[in-house]
């Protein structure tokens, strides 16, 4: 059945839509809820599914792929996170790979998305801190409008985001700086488990090469499952920024981390957990680092 044709019912409970326009003029109406692959509907929201109005948007054109250009990388809000595992993407977005690698298994990676993950606004998205570290805006569209918010902004607070009514979310934004700099970034995380598994605390670490020596470094740091959202820990850049490589170590472990709140819960206490974000940005650290000096 075409999607046009589900439209007509306006009590239909799923389309499979196939036009951004029929999407957004959709929601400027309300009553629908937008999934992809739906990974975390299913996981959180199974008794509510059948009161639920849904439009699948995973076969819009332009929402998924991965495209180079001007003012950065973007990426449609549809791509999974097996697109993103299995793309030839440069170390400057290591971290974001590195994340696809561990979320949840290979058949929810080829369902999931970096929309879904976003949307989802949950503190511990792997994705949402990869993206963090790297600046990363979102780009959201309206019947005539389409504004881009930095994704620091867009998370509110935990399981809330910026989106107006009758917006959607259609693409992640990466930026460059200006120039040609030396970039690389890494993903960490820990958690009972290898894999398959929720973060008890993660760190994702982008750092830019400051000198020609390759001795001092500029750092972006995220941190997840630490605060009601992915945070950067914007003292910690300042300090490591402001520092030579071979300080680093002592100020990670001496810096001060206000900008992140854990709670104890049956996973971990709060003091587990900001030893483990010192130690993954330590370790984040080292894998950027390599990545630099490889690429």
């Amino acid at each position: 059945m075409r999607s046009h044709d589900v439209q007509k019912d306006v009590n239909a409970s799923y389309v499979l839509a196939a036009d951004e326009r029929e999407v957004l003029e959709m929601i400027a109406a309300g009553g629908y809820r937008l999934v992809a692959g739906a990974t975390d509907l299913y996981a959180t929201q199974s008794d509510q599914l059948a009161r639920t109005r849904l439009i699948d948007i995973s076969r819009v054109p332009g929402l998924r792929g991965i495209d180079a250009a001007e003012r950065g990388v973007r990426i449609g809000a549809a791509t999974t996170w097996s697109d993103l595992r299995q793309a030839r993407l440069p170390a400057a977005l290591g971290a974001i790979q590195d994340a696809a690698r561990g979320i949840g298994s290979l058949q929810i990676q080829n369902r999931a998305t970096i929309g879904g993950n976003l949307c989802n606004a949950s503190p511990a998205a792997d994705g949402t801190t990869a993206l963090l570290a790297l600046d990363a805006e979102v780009e959201l569209r309206s019947l005539g409008h389409t504004r881009t918010v930095p994704l620091r902004q867009f998370l509110t607070a935990r399981h809330r985001i910026d989106l107006r009514q009758g917006e959607m979310l259609h693409a992640v934004w990466i930026p460059f700086p200006p120039g040609e700099p030396r970039m690389a970034s890494a993903f960490c995380k820990f958690g009972l488990r290898r894999e398959l598994n929720i973060s008890i605390a993660s760190v994702a670490v982008s750092v830019t090469s400051a000198d020609t020596q390759g001795q001092a470094f500029d750092y972006r740091i995220a941190a997840g499952s630490v605060a009601p959202t992915p945070v950067r820990l914007s003292t910690l850049e300042h300090m490591l920024s402001s520092a030579y490589a071979d300080d680093s170590a002592s100020l990670i472990a001496d810096t001060d981390l206000p900008e992140i709140d854990p709670i104890d819960d049956v996973r971990a206490s709060a003091h587990f957990r900001i030893d483990r974000v010192r130690a993954l940005v330590g370790e984040a650290i080292e894998r950027a680092q390599r990545r630099l000096l490889d690429a």
